[in-house]
């Protein structure tokens, strides 16, 4: 996951690519995308730019619709973004490099005092030491001697004096950096972006443009279901309303798609389960189950989401198509909606119908 430092006037936030279907399941959606591109002969990498978080890299598939056409590869790409801001942010960065300049400058002036205070401290422990030596053998007088003596004690004491003073002009700079770094921890952490590609590698045999279809399973989405219901007092009838209410953080907008509500549970592993022998001793006899409400039977109790005769199918907005799968249903939204990415809830309507109906009371006396 690569660190990039750019300037936000320097790139785009944008999808470059359209969202052709969302399928939302309990607890993550599938997304496909599509984009038209251009392609050479030869090798090409085609990038779907700035979309969700923590897509699965796993789930990722590719299409396309000619044999010229072979997919090599698709990765996952993620990119942490800090943007520089120019007018905001100038003078803190500037601050924070004459700092650092300064500090450097005054951490080799105190290992060179060190070095000078120790080689002055060497010669005078010298002189000290071989001095009786030194007036023997070089006719050196006693007063040239101690003027010499007095002159490294006063350099070693200039010395010391300096470094004192240079290590609390190093402590100040150092808390100074300490809050340049924090305020730019600060303005990093406050304006970044983590930018999420599927980079597509494609082998085209001649120069074409094409469609190119991407897959990709996502976390952070949900839904459930709700239900409402209205009588009209005066027929008697009462409107029934299914919504599906939709949550989703993914970090990408779903702008005029096209939704399906799914009751699948999905996995993602890839690890095949173990099969086990089932031996069945006794006859089953399936049995449809039935409701009847205004001598009307309605199977399975289905019929509220969609699945009637083509030739009673209510009309109206809000009709979606319902596929009955085994242990799962999808219900087919028709009309394209607008789920944004702000972590709220947004209610789609799965069905709405009228039915007959009778009210009736029911009171309990108190003991």
């Amino acid at each position: 996951m690569p660190d990039i430092l750019i300037e936000r006037e320097n790139i785009d936030f944008l999808p470059n690519s359209k969202v052709k279907e969302v399928v939302v399941f309990s607890d993550k959606a599938m997304v496909k995308r599509s984009m038209k591109i251009v392609l050479k002969k030869g090798e090409n990498l085609i990038l779907f730019s700035n979309l969700g978080r923590d897509i699965n890299e796993d789930s990722i598939k590719a299409r396309v619709p000619i044999d010229e056409v072979k997919i090599l590869s698709t990765g996952l790409v993620v990119n942490n973004l800090y943007f520089f801001k120019n007018k905001e942010n100038e003078k803190l960065y500037g601050d924070m490099i004459e700092n650092l300049k300064s500090i450097i400058a005054v951490s080799d002036r105190i290992r060179i005092n060190a070095v000078c205070s120790n080689i002055i401290d060497d010669l005078r422990n010298y002189i000290g030491m071989m001095q009786n030596n030194i007036i023997l053998e070089k006719e050196v007088s006693m007063h040239k001697l101690r003027e010499a003596l007095s002159f490294l004690e006063t350099k070693l004491k200039e010395n010391r004096t300096e470094t004192l003073e240079l290590n609390e002009e190093h402590a100040k700079i150092s808390e100074a950096i300490n809050v340049l770094y924090q305020q730019m921890e600060n303005v990093k952490h406050l304006d970044s972006k983590t930018q999420t590609n599927i980079e597509v590698v494609l082998y085209s045999d001649i120069d074409m443009e094409i469609d190119i279809d991407i897959d990709y399973m996502l976390p952070n989405v949900s839904w459930h279901a709700s239900y409402d219901s209205v009588l009209d007092r005066n027929d008697g009838e009462i409107d029934f309303y299914y919504f599906g209410n939709i949550i989703q953080h993914t970090g990408e907008d779903w702008i005029d798609t096209k939704l399906s509500l799914s009751t699948a549970v999905v996995e993602n592993t890839m690890i095949l389960p173990q099969i086990y022998p089932v031996y069945i001793e006794s006859y089953y006899q399936k049995r449809d189950k039935e409701l009847v409400l205004d001598e009307k039977k309605i199977k399975d109790g289905f019929e509220m989401a969609g699945e009637v005769p083509e030739e009673e199918a209510p009309s109206g907005p809000g009709r979606v198509v319902s596929e009955k799968k085994t242990v799962s249903h999808n219900f087919v939204i028709d009309k394209t909606v607008s789920i944004p990415s702000d972590g709220m809830s947004h209610k789609v309507t799965v069905f709405n119908g009228r039915m007959k109906g009778d009210v009736f009371y029911e009171t309990i006396p108190e003991l």
